[in-house]
């Protein structure tokens, strides 16, 4: 994804830089102040306090840097760096990575998976462990407006190294000083980011691959519980015949005893011992010109 973005750097550097006469200008050089001041908070927001690695403190650092470095511009040098930013462009950017910011802290939490028997949830502790990678993943939308937050600091960057590049003294805005000035921020708000988008897509794909894990694990399980029930199937299924073959013999010997006159009725052996299809047929034991009970008839 991030290689995407880059390639498409120099068609949206070229497209997203118009003339300073075309820009849209700032109120105040103090506003463009407390919108960039609102830009760095924004940013601030991604890294949880809570997180107390040595990325992240060292990330956090240098938002600090930077917000005391803007809020220490002196007005004429200010003044040079709103100029080579459109404001329209830059508000909507910050607009939409505080709404990014906002929707993913005031997401619900979906709560933990229904699990059953044969469903097991990703590991994500395992997946980051020994990194500094949290066991949340970013949003789609928080990079995403970190994206555009990397365009425009980078546009930003571009046009300032131009004008820092410069004559010592401009026709119509004086020394080039303040252009240079702002290329360092922009270049420092630039590489921050970069390494924040960086870090998120890295510690996503962990966890990414950490449910594709528990995907395949549960495919097994279920493929193992399929040929187990199947297995089961086929054991009650027996049993059942065995059971039905059982009650047939037993039903037959109570015929019989019910056929045979009182004092000559006995219970074949077999029948208290035999488990189902193995069992005589009592009926059957007659001669074979056939035989009666009671006066009956014939039977089988």
């Amino acid at each position: 994804m991030m290689k995407k973005w880059l390639g498409m750097l120099a068609l949206l550097t070229i497209s997203l830089a118009p003339s300073m006469n075309a820009q849209s200008a700032w109120n105040s050089t103090e506003e463009f102040r407390a919108e960039y001041m609102r830009f760095l908070d924004a940013l601030s927001q991604r890294v949880p306090s809570s997180d107390e690695s040595t990325w992240a403190v060292d990330w956090r650092r240098k938002i600090s840097d930077i917000r005391q470095q803007v809020n220490g511009l002196p007005y004429p040098t200010l003044d040079q760096f709103s100029k080579i930013t459109d404001r329209q462009a830059f508000t909507k950017m910050v607009d939409g990575l505080a709404a990014g910011d906002s929707f993913t802290r005031s997401e619900k939490s979906p709560g933990p998976p229904r699990v059953g028997a044969a469903i097991v949830p990703p590991d994500f502790s395992g997946a980051v462990a020994g990194t500094t990678c949290s066991t949340s993943p970013t949003s789609a939308v928080d990079i995403d407006a970190e994206m555009t937050g990397l365009v425009v600091a980078r546009v930003a960057a571009t046009v300032a190294e131009a004008a820092c590049a410069s004559l010592v003294v401009i026709a119509g805005v004086g020394t080039n000083v303040p252009f240079c000035v702002a290329y360092g921020i922009a270049r420092a708000v630039e590489e921050a980011v970069d390494t924040l988008i960086d870090r998120q897509e890295s510690c996503n794909a962990l966890l990414d691959r950490a449910k594709a894990d528990a995907t395949l694990g549960d495919v097994i399980n279920v493929h193992s519980d399929v040929g187990a029930l199947a297995a089961l199937f086929a054991s009650l299924t027996g049993q059942i015949s065995e059971a039905t073959a059982l009650l047939r013999a037993q039903l037959k010997q109570v015929m019989k005893l019910q056929l045979t006159p009182e004092g000559r009725r006995q219970i074949v052996p077999a029948i208290l011992t035999c488990t189902g299809a193995n069992c005589p047929n009592v009926l059957a034991s007659c001669p074979a010109a056939g035989c009666s009970w009671n006066n009956v008839g014939p039977l089988p």
